[in-house]
């Protein structure tokens, strides 16, 4: 009780409130222009582009791992900014900023999908509504 006590008590002042809501503002405001950048990705996207070292390398589905792995630092990173309200401003200013930059290298360099991964079609899904195809070269798992 005393962690989520000192949060809120936290957020009462005036100038940590200000800040918390402006690193959300610029959060959303990156993440939408990632889409956007995204949508412009896929819709100039070029031929994917052939690897020596990966191409000759065996496939895996990873895609339980690359989902869980997600929801795990998503699950970590509000853990933090629970019991340290202090960070909120800093950790969403910084993945903001990691959105930005991506968003910027995916509308500067669009790669389409390796041409064995078929039609993309429709998004049905989460994450596919945000990662549409052109812009998996920057996916940024590294920076956060």
């Amino acid at each position: 009780m005393t962690i989520l006590r000192n949060f809120f008590q936290y957020f009462r002042n005036p100038r940590h409130f200000s800040l918390a809501l402006t690193g959300l503002v610029f959060l959303g405001f990156s993440v939408w222009l990632n889409f956007v950048a995204g949508t412009y990705a896929y819709s100039h996207m070029s031929n994917g582009v052939a690897d020596l070292f990966l191409d000759n390398l065996p496939t895996y589905d990873v895609s339980l791992l690359f989902i869980e792995g997600a929801a795990v630092m998503v699950l970590g990173i509000l853990v933090m900014c629970v019991v340290y309200p202090q960070r909120f401003f800093d950790v969403t200013a910084t993945i903001a900023l990691m959105y930005l930059f991506r968003a910027g290298a995916i509308s500067l360099t669009h790669l389409g999908p390796p041409l064995t991964m078929g039609d993309m079609g429709l998004a049905n899904t989460i994450t596919g509504r945000f990662v549409q195809g052109a812009d998996y070269f920057f996916s940024g798992h590294t920076a956060l």
